[in-house]
């Protein structure tokens, strides 16, 4: 139990990594707050936590959202009156050649997985310097460091 009772918000918590560590942080005794777009994927990723006696709270709402943002951090310090962790996690990916990229899909991308990260992070950062601890931790992508034909907005926004 290498996290017990330990609070931590993971961004884009429904699906893929981020669902993997909210599951795999409840088992090491975390309390979870999962956040995302949809609520029908939190759901899926809270309900066997509380099953098995673990302690999720599931937020809906979208990174590229300063509102929803700051949100998720009061109701996670409403729930547990902490964060020790944040984990950022969401992300939204295209595949198109860069010639075929809109602007509209390159600030999507941009705004979710650069702009949004640091939104919540800058939300959660006045919690964490009050509390004198916490830890962020920045999902990214080896595209970051070296692109591959038809990702140039989720490369950069990774390379961030």
């Amino acid at each position: 139990m290498r996290l017990k009772d330990k609070i931590a918000i993971i961004t884009g918590g429904g699906t893929g990594i981020g669902a993997a560590t909210a599951r795999l942080f409840a088992a090491e005794g975390a309390r979870i707050c999962v956040f995302g777009r949809r609520p029908e994927p939190l759901q899926t990723v809270v309900a066997p936590i509380r099953a098995d006696g673990g302690n999720a709270l599931a937020v809906t709402g979208n990174v590229s959202d300063t509102a929803d943002g700051q949100r998720l951090v009061d109701e996670t310090m409403q729930a547990y009156d902490r964060v020790d962790i944040l984990v950022s996690s969401a992300g939204t990916a295209t595949l198109m050649k860069a010639v075929d990229t809109t602007d509209e899909l390159w600030n999507s991308v941009i705004d979710t997985n650069l702009t949004g990260t640091f939104r919540v992070i800058r939300a959660v950062l006045p919690v964490m310097s009050a509390q004198q601890s916490g830890c962020v931790i920045n999902v990214s992508s080896v595209l970051g460091q070296s692109g591959m034909k038809h990702t140039a907005a989720y490369s950069a926004s990774k390379a961030g």
